[in-house]
């Protein structure tokens, strides 16, 4: 009984398909049946900008892909090949490198695993540049190099593979740093570093060490390094909009270690007394809604420290 009423529901439905088709003198030929084939590469070059920075504020990777597309919409948008890597459109934001922290030395192997924090993508990167390179430090997604041959810091843009070269710190090292009484040896080699906005061509790159209470920054253009702070220890620090920001170790300050503005104090806030004294404490600066920073106690709630600059 089953199987015959299967079988004429089979046929019922097969009757009401020929049915509804239409005579075969009003059939479509297969060439007008086809759907109307569009040239999407013949956008018309506004409104190819205007996808592209949509995707842009996504992901510079979807940018650089939606470029690949076709020679018109490679000419409609701009290169995120910028050579200053001062153009922060351009720079991979939402992209975290897999590594145990500033210091580690995933060169090995010349490679590295990127984590995007908003849609949980995960690239591994081969990256050839990285051989005799150690990192001290993540920017937005950009890696800070430092060639412990020629003592060389170089900032690289893993995505689009464009390098920008700082001055040389071995003069510095020998004329400053090792005439410092905290210095020692591997000084040099534990250095961490960020790269911050100088304007609007050319990045700059803060530098301090972990146990010497100085800070020090240089430009691609520059001839040497820079003393910024020269009584400033840093426990923690966040690159955030283009500038540096630090937790002293010696106070309860939150500080803009960069850009520097004469008359006006780099204090930004006073950490608040309940949350114990930097030196028994781990604090770690954190965007807050991409708009200001926050204090984040081990085992306290975050504390927003707005800033109005």
């Amino acid at each position: 009984m089953g199987r015959g009423s299967c079988t004429e529901n089979c046929w019922r439905h097969r009757c009401r398909v020929a049915s509804a088709r239409p005579p075969p003198s009003t059939r479509l030929s297969p060439a007008a049946a086809a759907p109307e084939e569009r040239d999407w590469t013949s956008l018309h070059p506004d409104i190819t900008r205007l996808i592209a920075e949509r995707l842009l504020d996504e992901d510079v990777i979807e940018y650089i892909v939606f470029r690949a597309v076709c020679t018109h919409w490679r000419s409609s948008t701009p290169s995120p090949r910028d050579p200053t890597l001062a153009d922060r459109r351009f720079h991979p934001r939402g992209w975290v490198a897999l590594c145990d922290g500033t210091g580690v030395r995933p060169v090995d192997d010349e490679a590295i695993t990127f984590f995007h924090t908003s849609f949980g993508r995960v690239r591994r990167l081969h990256l050839w540049k990285l051989q005799g390179q150690r990192i001290v430090g993540f920017t937005d997604g950009l890696i800070l190099l430092l060639d412990t041959g020629t003592a060389v810091v170089r900032v690289f843009h893993p995505f689009t593979r464009v390098l920008v070269q700082l001055p040389n710190l071995a003069r510095f090292f020998h004329l400053v740093l090792s005439k410092q009484a905290s210095f020692k040896m591997d000084t040099f080699v534990w250095l961490n570093a960020a790269a911050c906005v100088a304007s609007p061509s050319s990045i700059a790159v803060v530098v301090w060490f972990p146990n010497m209470p100085i800070v020090i920054c240089a430009e691609p253009s520059s001839k040497n390094w820079v003393i910024l702070h020269s009584h400033i220890q840093f426990t923690n620090t966040l690159p955030f909009n283009g500038r540096l920001y630090g937790v002293t170790r010696a106070g309860r300050q939150l500080v803009q270690a960069y850009p520097l503005h004469k008359h006006v104090d780099p204090v930004v806030a006073e950490l608040p007394k309940d949350l114990g004294h930097p030196r028994n404490c781990c604090y770690y600066l954190v965007e807050s809604r991409s708009h200001g920073c926050g204090i984040r106690h081990l085992e306290e709630t975050p504390v927003p420290l707005h800033s109005s600059r």
